[in-house]
């Protein structure tokens, strides 16, 4: 008999449940009952991004499969405690499933990387049937979050400290702390042809002692490899431009994690079914709930209905210049004091000196 393992989201945490595929939906209210305490009758699910409620007129006879869940699957569950405590299994108000793909990789590169060669126009409605997927927010949410059907895309920002691309790809692709540095060393040093002088622009082995330094910034090399590694589609979205460059893009991963790029600094985005707080900041202290990766599939194309919303995102955060022209801006090596021009010029230094540390320039 095929089993199908699904994640249950409830108010007590989350809860990995394994169901044959051709149970009933009362089978799986019934495990949901187990799992959170919830009576069927005040059950209210949902799955799928945006979420979308599970009807539930006919539990007994309804299958899973009918519904189309799938193995890895995510399902939201809530409690409609104005139900009559009498009511049938079937007559609850609605229910709703949430379809948590778990990882929503990192956004990333410069726009002047060599390896962000696969550019993604700016998805736009006329594109895909979410033309009122995005809302606006109030002030108190512009440039953190903007409001969907079913609850908010979220920019989850990460400290500024030379490590942000694997901080924001951690917390998307990697939550139990799998060390993104070491874990790019081993690939390149696994994989000479791939990652050969030509590529990296330098010798290897100086390439994998400057990125295992925790002052190296990563960059397109690094979304490359993780996005292979992972096997996710990385997107990342330019906050100056809009531009959506594509890690992975053409190889067929059913899953696509976003981040925000600003010129100097990377961010991640998550789907949240609670509005975030103000005092939602590094390290968050809980995430359970976050979708971190969205699905791409022949049926449901989740991914690129969420980088409208994230477009929404990136337009607030423009408006307030909240991006940096990594072609103009200027640094200081703290290692030796020299002025540095632009991105392109810090990593031509840094190849040549093995100076990493970089800051302001204060004139």
């Amino acid at each position: 008999m095929t089993t199908i393992a699904l994640r249950i989201r409830g108010p007590n945490g989350a809860h990995s449940v394994s169901v044959p595929a051709e149970a009933s939906l009362e089978h799986l209210m019934q495990k949901v009952t187990e799992t959170t305490s919830i009576p069927l009758h005040q059950q209210e699910l949902r799955t799928g991004f945006p979420p979308k409620p599970i009807p539930t007129s006919s539990p007994s006879t309804t299958t899973l499969s009918q519904l189309g869940l799938r193995s890895g699957e995510s399902i939201q569950v809530t409690a409609n405690t104005s139900a009559a405590e009498t009511a049938s299994p079937g007559s609850a108000a609605s229910t709703s499933v949430g379809n948590t793909s778990t990882h929503l990789d990192a956004i990333a590169s410069s726009s002047t990387s060599p390896l962000a060669t696969n550019h993604r126009p700016s998805p736009t409605a006329a594109s895909t049937s979410a033309s009122t997927l995005a809302k606006p927010t109030s002030s108190a949410g512009a440039g953190r979050y903007v409001q969907v059907d079913g609850g908010y895309l979220c920019l989850r920002t990460v400290p500024d400290d030379n490590s942000c691309l694997f901080r924001a790809v951690g917390l998307l692709l990697a939550p139990e702390k799998v060390d993104l540095r070491q874990l790019v060393a081993e690939v390149i040093r696994n994989n000479p042809e791939t990652w050969s002088e030509a590529v990296l622009g330098q010798p290897q082995e100086s390439y994998i002692n400057t990125i295992l330094k925790p002052n190296s910034w990563g960059g397109a090399i690094e979304l490359a490899i993780f996005a292979s590694y992972f096997n996710t589609a990385i997107a990342s979205i330019d906050v100056k431009t809009g531009r959506v460059d594509e890690f992975g893009e053409g190889e067929g991963y059913e899953n696509a994690a976003v981040l925000v790029y600003s010129g100097i600094h990377y961010d991640a985005v998550t789907f949240s079914y609670a509005e975030p707080s103000s005092a939602d900041v590094y390290p968050f202290p809980n995430l359970d709930f976050d979708t971190r990766l969205f699905s791409r599939t022949s049926e449901y194309d989740q991914a690129s209905l969420m980088l409208i919303a994230a477009q929404e995102l990136v337009t607030a955060l423009r408006k307030t210049h909240q991006f940096t022209d990594a072609a103009t801006f200027t640094l200081k090596c703290e290692q030796c004091g020299k002025a540095i021009v632009g991105e392109k010029e810090a990593r031509a230094h840094a190849s040549e000196t093995g100076h990493v540390k970089f800051g302001e320039y204060d004139g």
